[in-house]
């Protein structure tokens, strides 16, 4: 009897032990796990959530009576009795006025006036909900935005922006000048939206957040809607950028990895994870990626201070990812990286405030761009290079645009010393600064042009965007200071000595 109930007490935990190793309990206690570990992602999604929630009605709450002070204060100047006139000042010498300024009245001087600024479109901000429409030539500034901006990027024509927020949402506009409004704000995040980017044509967005996901949305009638969301990434997702065409997403995370994704089913094509390849910088995060102009090379810039370029040829029936070229180092972090439309040039802005133009084929550096005062955060090729532009003139050899943290966005040309090299072989390129643009009162967050270069959008944490004439104030290689401006929304543009042909 004992032996019997020996021999069923083994039973019973042979059948307990079973049971609990059997492989529909192993899913039943994974089901659950996966249920707890979702439940408290949604709870910490809700709570953060609520915590930028409040942060923005705060926010808000400031807008509204930074807007009724400024009210009052109109409303002051308004009921104020106008001062008499004064006779009017004897003309400078040299002036453009002449005899009629001697002739004429000064106006009452109480209130300044704000004089044109040939190269600022307009400046935008998604708190205004009605914003105002420059004359031609003026800029409008639309201050006391909610949160900071993080990037930009416009269309092809030059009509539609988008850009990111501190806030968790992304905003995009109608910029076709001389109206600036915003057209729809898209929410999907819980976290910052840190990359946004848009199609060609307009007809596709895509915005990257610290929640570590991204988010594809498609134009359907006036609105953009959310189709997709791309899931990955185990950590920040830092920058975002379609390939000609539409066809193709890449992304760049702290998780140091850069992803290919198909716009179509949101599959994961490739990734290609820098921790392979041996640095002794830390953690390579990715910075910023970028795609050659044909889809199949991908740039990527990272903290370790070195740019690589990525065969991503993924409709290659054999294709296997692999690293293709290693460019020479800066001394701090890739913060952004560009391919010229030809194809033949790439560039990367850094941390440590200077810029280098290599050649795509052999990594060789052409050209060193110095003289931003602050870290580069945003770097790109003018689009008509090597193209005749609106003016009549051809567009240099290589013409880039770079912005920084001291607030300033400058022109460059790249050009060989010797006219006939072969840029792969050719000694080292010169470089030289244009025009400098002084709007932003704050780090420069992301700069984009539209294709045919005759615009360019920046965006900063100033909490304002700005759209900039190109073609009729920064004529690459020279430039006429303008009339100063009353505003903080100026254009800084010496006249560069020594630049030939121009």
């Amino acid at each position: 009897r004992r032996k019997k109930k020996a021999l069923a007490k083994v039973a019973a935990v042979d059948a307990l032990l079973a049971e609990v190793h059997s492989p529909e309990r192993k899913a039943q206690i994974e089901r659950e796990q996966r249920r707890a570990e979702e439940e408290a992602a949604e709870k910490a999604a809700a709570e953060k959530k609520a915590t930028l929630q409040a942060n923005s009605d705060s926010a808000k709450e400031i807008y509204r009576k930074k807007q009724a002070e400024r009210r009052a204060k109109k409303a002051a100047k308004a009921a104020a009795p106008a001062p008499a006139p004064a006779p009017a000042p004897a003309p400078a010498v040299g002036s453009a006025a002449g005899s009629e300024v001697g002739s004429a009245v000064a106006a009452p001087a109480p209130r300044k006036q704000q004089k044109s600024v040939p190269d600022e479109l307009a400046v935008f901000e998604p708190m205004q909900r009605e914003p105002m429409v420059p004359p031609p030539g003026a800029a409008a500034a639309f201050e006391d935005h909610a949160c900071e901006l993080h990037g930009c990027s416009v269309d092809a024509n030059g009509t539609c922006a988008v850009t990111g927020g501190e806030d968790g949402n992304a905003y995009v506009w109608d910029v076709s000048y001389p109206t600036c409004v915003p057209k729809q704000r898209l929410e999907a995040h819980s976290e910052v939206v840190a990359a946004v980017a848009i199609t060609e044509d307009g007809r596709q967005v895509a915005t990257a957040g610290r929640d570590n996901i991204v988010v594809l949305w498609v134009e359907e009638g006036r609105d953009y809607k959310n189709i997709l969301t791309l899931k990955g990434h185990t950590s920040w997702v830092s920058s975002v950028v379609f390939s000609s065409g539409g066809h193709y997403l890449g992304t760049g995370s702290y998780d140091e990895t850069a992803r290919v994704w198909s716009c179509t089913s949101g599959k994961e094509l490739a990734m290609f994870h820098d921790a392979e390849v041996s640095n002794d910088r830390g953690k390579p995060f990715v910075y910023d990626v970028a795609f050659s102009y044909d889809a199949k090379r991908l740039l990527v810039g990272g903290r370790d201070g070195v740019g690589r370029i990525w065969d991503c040829n993924i409709e290659d029936t054999f294709y296997v990812a692999k690293l293709l070229v290693t460019l020479e180092t800066h001394a701090s972090a890739v913060l952004s990286v560009a391919w010229s439309a030809d194809g033949k040039r790439i560039a990367t802005a850094s941390k440590d405030r200077t810029c280098k133009v290599y050649s795509a084929k052999t990594g060789r550096i052409l050209s060193v761009l110095q003289g931003h005062e602050g870290q580069v955060t945003s770097i790109k090729f003018y689009p008509a290079d090597g193209r005749r532009m609106p003016d009549g003139r051809l567009a240099p050899p290589v013409s880039l645009a770079t912005a920084s943290r001291d607030a300033t966005i400058r022109f460059w040309r790249v050009a060989p010393e010797t006219r006939g090299l072969d840029p792969e072989e050719g000694s080292k390129w010169n470089a030289t600064c244009g025009a400098i643009l002084r709007g932003h009162v704050d780090r420069i967050s992301g700069i984009a042009f539209d294709a045919t270069g005759a615009s360019l959008v920046s965006a900063g944490f100033d909490r304002k965007a700005i759209v900039w004439d190109v073609q009729q104030s920064i004529k690459l290689g020279t430039a006429e200071p303008p009339e100063p401006s009353l505003d903080d929304a100026t254009v800084d543009a010496p006249t560069v000595a020594g630049v030939r042909g121009e």
